[in-house]
């Protein structure tokens, strides 16, 4: 998953759709990317990451 030239407000990863749902991903607020984790209506907010670049 590329995420260098994510944008304020953007979110990227999986998401898994059912009677509930959950999803597993990056956010960036403020110039920061976080890794963060939702189930139904409950959000988890990891620690921040930097990109990567090869």
């Amino acid at each position: 998953m590329d995420i260098s030239n994510m944008k304020d407000g953007q979110k990227n990863g999986l998401c898994h759709f059912s009677s509930q749902h959950a999803t597993i991903g990056i956010v960036k607020e403020d110039g920061i990317c976080y890794l963060e984790y939702r189930k139904n209506d409950n959000i988890t907010r990891g620690k921040s990451i930097q990109p990567q670049y090869v």
